[in-house]
């Protein structure tokens, strides 16, 4: 899986986003921002350049491997057919467990960021809408790796634009393959 880590002088959501569609024109990725970083994981290489600092990095974990993680998500529950944003975190934290039990992993401790509403609007658009944006860091243990492998390249979540879905291990001590700057 390849990792670009670079920064952004945007601050507009949805110009983020673009930026980042920019550097893709095929296949799958996953973005967060942090501030004026941003860091994208993908199984292809990006096909267009930004300067930043690209590594390969190991999707292969085994199982009881712990990891220090973070990841940005839009927690929801489905009530009549419409998906309801949790505005707790007790709830948010219960529906980070359950999908850690379906995506290969354990959630050894957890810190819950309930952000609030993540407002986007593309140019031409009246109004703009919103995402609910929790933020999850702690440390997991890989239970199924495979499963765990495929969840870091598919993402976490419903949502998964705009920065949110990409499940983001940031252990120092984890086989980086490559690093190079770009």
């Amino acid at each position: 899986m390849y990792k670009l880590v670079f920064s952004t002088h945007l601050s507009d959501p949805y110009e983020i986003h673009q930026q980042v569609k920019g550097l893709f024109t095929e296949g799958r990725y996953l973005y967060r921002v942090d501030g004026t970083t941003v860091t994208t994981c993908s199984g292809i290489l990006p096909q267009n350049s930004v300067k930043g600092k690209m590594s390969i990095v190991k999707t292969d974990y085994d199982a009881g491997a712990p990891l220090p993680f973070r990841a940005r998500c839009n927690p929801t529950s489905k009530i009549d057919g419409k998906n309801i944003p949790y505005t707790d975190s007790l709830d948010a934290s219960d529906w980070f467990h359950r999908q850690a039990e379906k995506k290969g992993f354990k959630v050894v401790d957890l810190s819950v960021i309930m952000e609030g509403p993540f407002w986007i609007k593309k140019p031409g658009q009246t109004h703009p809408w919103s995402i609910s944006s929790v933020s999850f860091e702690g440390t997991l243990q890989v239970v199924d790796p495979v499963l765990f492998g495929t969840m870091l390249q598919a993402g976490i979540g419903r949502e998964k634009c705009f920065g949110f879905g990409m499940m983001d291990i940031y252990n120092v001590t984890a086989p980086v393959i490559t690093v190079k700057e770009v």
